[in-house]
């Protein structure tokens, strides 16, 4: 991987300076009042939220490698930590560290996904995966020692190069480190082949219902070996029709039968009875069915096969889930801080159009100063935040995808879809300072938790 570590880009410097006014008399005022210095802060929109970390406790006094489910991994050296005061850490250190890389993860961090220049102009970002680190021993927090570093590999499913971003609390702002391209992540290849055939529950026994008549027929026990372990079976009908039901047919119960097939079907525990003489055709689907201690036993063997089903499936879905977190790439970087970092490349904002946002939300009364609007777009990679004040200051590019999302008070949400954009895309573009009122949908939907949000916003087109 190639990596670069450029001052803080004159590039994006430039590109955010040439939006102001080169008007002398501005320059003038803004030297003689110089406006408040402003600063981005990280706010998390609810506790509930704020995506959970994970904890790690790692030695001091000797290399370690804390492999991440997701086929990522942190490298950290020997006698890698101090305190505050310099000192060397000699007990188990605790990191704590959380990835974030959806829509619903970012906005529950409260991470501001935009970046500031020195006039005070902004751009946005496009993150392919943040994170956060910390540590601490006994709740007193500890240091990258100098000349050390931390190497997180962390996984992403975003290819190409990116810059590399450290979030900066006390400047209120992005440091920008260097940039670099993914390595494919070993983790994900090598789980690919190892892909597991969905576990099958075994069928239930089935009581012989006694107002049901009952069949009795060789079975092929080589072709149906899961029958021959029930002893004593009976066939009974397992239909609905009740034109077909053995009760109201009892002419097949004398018809000399030349043939007799049994066929397995795609319902658990349920097969298909065919039988055909010279004259007629019969087909009903049976089950078989049990009574006494034959089913006594059957249900024992049942129990037994249901608890292995049970772990199987448990693992079957962890399994599962761990290939789904495998993300396809590994971005690396050596870190000398703790802190939030950030895969990014700056959103091009040249193309978006301005225009003057109000929100209705479904005719429900909120005061508006409470509420911050986000706007995900960039192939949800981009998540930008509207609180009230910034409504007048809303832009979108009509040629991304786009959709826009609130939390409102009593964990509701509102939104106004990919649909909707397209939908008023003319109206939107033509809105400018006139300004354009956006109908949110509020969702009946509770959203308590990131997994609940992301639910949430996976339906919004």
């Amino acid at each position: 991987m190639r990596i670069s570590t450029p001052l803080l880009s004159l590039a994006l410097l430039a590109v955010l300076n040439s939006c102001q006014s080169g008007n002398p008399d501005t320059a003038q005022n803004a030297t003689l009042n110089p406006a408040p210095v402003q600063k981005l802060a990280v706010a998390p929109p609810s506790p509930g939220i704020d995506p959970a970390n994970t904890y790690f406790t790692v030695p001091s006094d000797k290399a370690h490698t804390i492999q991440l489910d997701n086929g990522g991994s942190i490298e950290i050296p020997e006698a890698a930590f101090v305190y505050e005061n310099g000192d060397p850490v000699t007990e188990n250190v605790q990191l704590s560290y959380r990835e974030f890389h959806s829509p619903a993860e970012i906005i529950g961090s409260g991470i501001p996904m935009k970046v500031l220049a020195e006039n005070g102009d902004h751009a946005w970002m496009q993150t392919a995966g943040m994170f956060q680190i910390e540590g601490s021993v006994n709740g007193r927090p500890v240091f990258v020692a100098p000349e050390k570093s931390l190497t997180v590999n962390m996984a992403s499913e975003v290819d190409g190069e990116y810059d590399f971003w450290r979030f900066e609390d006390e400047q209120g702002n992005w440091a920008n480190l260097g940039s670099g391209s993914p390595a494919p992540n070993p983790a994900a290849l090598a789980g690919k082949p190892l892909k597991q055939t969905p576990p099958v529950p075994p069928g239930k026994p089935s009581a012989v219902d006694k107002n049901k008549p009952t069949l009795d027929f060789v079975i092929n026990y080589d072709k149906f070996p899961e029958l021959r372990r029930l002893r004593g079976i009976v066939w009974q009908y397992a239909g609905q029709s009740k034109d077909d039901d053995p009760a109201n047919n009892a002419w097949i119960f004398t018809e000399p039968w030349d043939e007799t097939s049994l066929t397995a079907t795609d319902r658990e525990g349920i097969y298909q009875l065919a039988l055909s003489s010279q004259e007629k055709d019969y087909k009903i689907p049976v089950r078989p069915c049990q009574s006494g201690k034959n089913l006594e036993e059957a249900m024992a063997a049942y129990e037994q096969k249901m608890a292995e089903y049970r772990q199987f499936l448990a693992a079957y879905q962890e399994r599962e889930a761990l290939e789904k977190r495998q993300a396809q790439f590994l971005r690396s970087y050596s870190i000398n801080n703790f802190g939030i970092y950030n895969w990014d490349v700056v959103w091009k904002m040249k193309e978006n159009i301005p225009l003057a946002a109000d929100f209705s939300f479904d005719g429900v009364s909120i005061p508006k100063d409470m509420i911050t609007v986000y706007l995900i777009t960039g192939e949800r990679r981009a998540v930008v935040a509207f609180p009230y004040s910034d409504w007048e200051k809303f832009s979108f590019n009509p040629e991304a995808d786009n959709r826009l999302v609130a939390l409102l008070p009593g964990n509701k949400i509102a939104v106004f879809t990919q649909e909707d954009f397209k939908a008023n895309r003319e109206q939107l573009i033509n809105a400018g300072k006139s300004g354009f009122t956006f109908p949110m949908k509020v969702r009946d939907i509770e959203v308590e938790s990131v997994a609940s949000l992301n639910k949430a916003l996976a339906d919004l087109g």
